[in-house]
């Protein structure tokens, strides 16, 4: 909550505590800490931490590609990645390496094995402003378009 109303400083400061607490707790659920690592990587990205926040966007790859169905995740990741990477570089300097992670976001959106529910509804729903962002505004519809199509047939069963 706080990040998300431009306190990341103080966000940051909670997400260090938990993963202390998360360090000493060997049982951790992959997922949450994953999470963690993300919207810590957020918090430092906000900051201008660059280099400390890369670490933790690596981490919770890492740990997403250990989970089921961390495909939507890692995809929300790199398009966070990207924003990153174009915010510290420019988007010149940062061109290639942006390229790279929406097609790896892309790459992971269309996992065969990924479940098509609310959830992969809302992933696409919320990557689709960025590939919008960066110039690939097929896919951002495209996406879009899975979304809506995923909410329809939901509301439909309801």
């Amino acid at each position: 909550v706080y990040d998300t109303f431009g306190l990341a400083q103080e966000a940051l400061e909670y997400f260090r505590k938990a993963e202390e607490i998360f360090g000493k707790i060997p049982s951790v659920d992959s997922y949450k800490k994953g999470s963690l690592y993300n919207n810590m990587a957020l918090s430092l990205s906000d900051l201008g931490m660059y280099e400390e926040a890369f670490d933790y966007y690596r981490n919770a790859l890492e740990i997403m590609k250990t989970i089921e169905n961390g495909e939507l995740e890692q995809a929300i990741t790199y398009m966070n990645i990207a924003d990153a990477a174009a915010a510290w570089k420019g988007l010149d300097e940062a061109e290639k390496e942006i390229r790279t992670c929406l097609d790896n976001a892309y790459n992971l959106l269309n996992t065969e094995s990924l479940p098509k529910d609310g959830y992969y509804a809302f992933v696409c729903e919320k990557c689709a402003p960025g590939f919008n962002c960066y110039g690939y505004f097929d896919i951002g519809a495209e996406i879009e378009s899975r979304a809506e199509k995923i909410y329809k047939e939901i509301g439909e069963r309801e």
